[in-house]
C-alpha cells in the first residue's frame, strides 16, 4: 500500500509539472498574440513567432525575413530547457514603445536550429554551428512591445513564466543582465 502511494504522488507531480510547463507556454504565446511588434509574417498569413513545449524542449516557431526577393525562411530552434544559462530582455526604446528581444542562452549543444526545405521537411541548418560559436548559444526570436509607461512591469511578467518554465526543470538561469 505504501509502494502504491509513493507511486500515485510521484504519478500526480510529474503530471502537474507538465501541466504547469504548457500553462506557461500557452500564456507565453497568447501574451506574444497581444504584445508582438510583428504579429503576422510581411508577405504571408502566418504568425512569426509560436512556442511549443515537447519532453523538456522549448520549440520556438519563427521565420526569418530575408529580403523582398525571396520568401521567408521557416525556422525552429529547440532549447533543451534544463540547459538554460539566462534569459534577458534585450531592449530597444523608440517612438514611446520599448521592444524587447528575449534572449535565451544555453550551454553549448543544447540548442538546434532546424531549417524547413523545400519539401516541408525541417533539417539542422548547416550555419548553426558557426552561428553559436561566433553570436554564442543564445538565441532571441521572441519579441515583445510594450509602451514604455509598462514595458518594465510587463518584461517582469515574461521574466516570472521563465523563472517558473526553469524552476520545473530544476534549474536557475540567471534572469536579467549580466551587469
Amino acid at each position: 500500500m505504501r509502494y502504491l502511494f509513493v507511486f500515485i504522488t510521484i504519478v500526480v507531480f510529474n503530471m502537474t509539472i507538465a501541466q504547469s510547463n504548457e500553462d506557461i507556454i500557452n500564456w507565453l504565446n497568447n501574451f506574444e498574440n497581444r504584445n508582438s511588434p510583428e504579429r503576422i509574417m510581411k508577405g504571408t498569413l502566418e504568425d512569426k513567432v509560436s512556442l511549443d513545449y515537447k519532453d523538456g524542449e522549448l520549440i520556438v516557431n519563427s521565420m526569418v525575413y530575408r529580403g523582398s526577393s525571396t520568401p521567408a525562411m521557416k525556422t525552429r530552434t529547440i532549447i533543451k530547457v534544463s540547459e538554460i544559462t539566462q534569459i534577458e530582455a534585450l531592449k530597444t526604446v523608440k517612438d514611446n514603445f520599448t521592444t524587447y528581444d528575449i534572449n535565451i542562452c544555453a550551454n553549448p549543444g543544447a540548442i538546434d536550429i532546424l531549417i524547413k526545405d523545400v519539401n516541408n521537411n525541417f533539417k539542422s541548418a548547416n550555419w548553426a554551428n558557426s552561428y553559436f560559436e561566433k553570436y554564442g548559444y543564445c538565441t532571441a526570436e521572441y519579441r515583445l512591445k510594450f509602451s514604455i509607461d509598462s514595458a518594465k512591469e510587463e518584461i517582469e511578467r515574461v521574466y516570472n513564466a521563465f523563472r517558473k518554465l526553469s524552476e520545473n526543470h530544476g534549474i536557475n538561469p540567471k534572469i536579467g543582465s549580466l551587469f
